[in-house]
């Protein structure tokens, strides 16, 4: 499987009227051959956004490029933002106890290192972090990705509240930067918290 995220930023008052249009302005990428989830994650007071799209090959990633272009341009255009990164990446890790939805809360971390050693965030994730993260309360989903080419991580998880994700915090920071260093990842790692405030999922509960 395979992920592209974008990340926007702007006003709170023009993020908040972006949320609002998401449903309707991702319409033509979510009905693409190969879309196996989009997700929008965002901070309200801070202004910032990412949307996440999954898909079931690069083939259907790369196929997906011009429509998913088109539709950010009308959001950021129509609403204001701006868009900061936009990233690829081959998804090592994806285990979902329950999937991504309205209401839940998320955390990402990324980080850049050594692409030959990018992989190796995935294998940790899923043989060392995996485990712990399933155990913690209100766990709902765990995924982790990189891009072979330049060396960029991510991993993300899915809450059931807010309280939940900052108690798991604890538990995992320690762990979370073991793997990352072993994948060549150098610090600063950047750890952002977001609510999931649109979720259309595709694939089933369990492990993709």
């Amino acid at each position: 499987m395979y992920l592209r995220t974008v990340r926007l930023e702007g006003d709170p008052e023009d993020l908040e009227k972006a949320i609002r249009a998401f449903d309707h302005v991702s319409m033509p990428v979510r009905r693409l051959p190969g879309c196996a989830a989009v997700a929008l994650l965002a901070d309200r007071k801070a202004g910032r956004g990412v949307t996440l799209t999954y898909w079931e090959t690069e083939a259907s990633l790369k196929a997906s490029e011009e429509t998913a272009a088109d539709a950010r341009a009308l959001l950021t255009a129509e609403h204001d933002l701006t868009v900061i990164d936009v990233e690829r990446y081959e998804v090592a890790v994806l285990e979902r106890r329950e999937p991504l939805k309205d209401g839940t809360y998320a955390r990402l971390i990324c980080g850049r290192g050594d692409a030959q050693r990018a992989e190796k965030v995935g294998l940790g994730a899923r043989d060392r972090t995996l485990p712990i993260v399933k155990r913690q309360k209100g766990f709902r989903s765990v995924m982790a990705g990189f891009n072979r080419r330049n060396g960029r991580v991510i991993a993300g998880s899915c809450w059931e509240t807010a309280a939940d994700r900052q108690a798991s915090d604890a538990a995992l920071a320690a762990m979370r930067l073991e793997v990352m260093q072993a994948a060549g990842v150098a610090e600063p790692i950047k750890v952002e918290n977001y609510e999931v405030v649109f979720a259309d999922i595709r694939v089933a509960a369990g492990t993709a």
